[in-house]
């Protein structure tokens, strides 16, 4: 890059924030947002000083099933039209030896902001035909949702419950430079 580039948006045709919880102990429930927004500090050469901020829009879930769908936008769940969006605000970005970064933030869903650590691996950086510069993150966390106030969900006969309350998260983040 012949100018240093550290401030970017979140490309949101290219960027997916998905989640998958445990559904009757013997099976996983996908899902995905693609009402992905934001803004990054990122500076290759140091990475520490990295921060973020996602904006997804609760209304965008698509689990491939247009029922479950009203139903997670509802009051029992995510209740979208109290709390449209979830919020994710980094801290702290702590580099690895072995070059992943821990981003540490504040999560924000239903109303609740709790402390979420991301393992996120930087994907790199490519010069697009049209020469604007792109980048990617993966970053994972896993979270309780019992901790955002979602209701335990109900006791199965054998033991064990029909959803789990952890719930995996995962951003696949493209980036772009931020437009002035």
């Amino acid at each position: 890059m012949s100018k240093q580039i550290t401030d970017w948006e979140i490309d949101a045709t290219h960027s997916t924030f998905e989640f998958a919880i445990r559904h009757m102990r013997v099976s996983t429930v996908k899902g995905a947002f693609s009402g992905v927004s934001g803004e990054i500090h990122f500076d290759p050469a140091d990475v520490a000083t990295a921060s973020i901020e996602v904006e997804v829009d609760m209304a965008t879930v698509d689990s491939h099933n247009a029922g479950r769908d009203e139903t997670l936008k509802g009051e029992r769940y995510f209740n979208v039209d109290t709390y449209p969006t979830a919020t994710f605000k980094s801290r702290v970005a702590r580099p690895n030896p072995d070059g992943t970064i821990q981003v540490v933030g504040d999560l924000t869903f239903l109303g609740v902001t709790r402390e979420v650590e991301f393992h996120t691996v930087f994907d790199g950086m490519q010069m697009t035909p049209a020469e604007i510069w792109r980048g990617a993150f993966t970053a994972r966390a896993t979270i309780d949702r019992t901790d955002f106030g979602l209701s335990q969900a109900a006791e199965l006969p054998g033991g064990g419950f029909t959803q789990s309350n952890e719930i995996d998260l995962a951003m696949f983040t493209s980036f772009k430079p931020k437009e002035e």
